[in-house]
């Protein structure tokens, strides 16, 4: 959604001019910033890499439940891998 600056009325994405006052939406586009609060978490599990190895996809998931719940308890909720998840050969 778009918030246009003349009127504050938000627009669907890719509309150009605003369904409120029919200002041009391009410029509000251009300059709609935000700005996140992001709490970064790194957790280092002894014997993880080797234990994980030998496990199945879904019991090394079953063993970090805990650890995930623990950290989304102590956060907005949200724990993510970032950019995606180790690989479990």
């Amino acid at each position: 959604m778009v918030v246009c600056l003349q009127c504050g009325v938000e627009s669907p994405d890719g509309f150009r001019f605003c369904g409120g006052c029919g200002s041009a939406l391009a410029a509000a586009i251009a300059e709609r910033r935000e700005r996140r609060v992001v709490s970064v978490v790194f957790a280092d599990l002894v014997g993880f890499t080797r234990r994980s190895g030998r496990l199945d996809v879904e019991d090394v998931e079953r063993f970090l439940a805990p650890y995930h719940a623990l950290l989304a308890g102590w956060s907005s909720g949200r724990v993510v891998w970032w950019p995606s998840p180790p690989p479990m050969v």
